[in-house]
């Protein structure tokens, strides 16, 4: 995916300067689009992102203790790397 980022900035870049566009109104695009998207993705974690998805699915019951799942095994790995420290 980076590679494809990279490539696609550097595909925007040559045609830019092979259009003989002025920098400062392709600056000015860029950042517009760029304030446009942070809007969006604000939005849209502001509506839609919450602690956990637990409560929207029917499937899972929501856990009602704030033990981590596998707490035993958890306690087990931590007692094993304090055995090995």
């Amino acid at each position: 995916m980076a590679k494809g980022v990279l490539a696609g900035g550097i595909a925007t870049s040559f045609g830019t300067e092979a259009a003989g566009l002025p920098q400062l109104k392709v600056v000015a695009y860029n950042f517009t689009l760029q304030a446009l998207g942070i809007l969006c993705m604000t939005y849209v974690c502001w509506r839609c992102v919450t602690a956990t998805n637990h409560g929207s699915e029917k499937t899972i019951a929501p856990s009602t203790s704030l033990e981590a799942p596998g707490g035993k095994e958890m306690e087990a790995r931590q007692e094993l790397q304090n055995d090995i420290a």
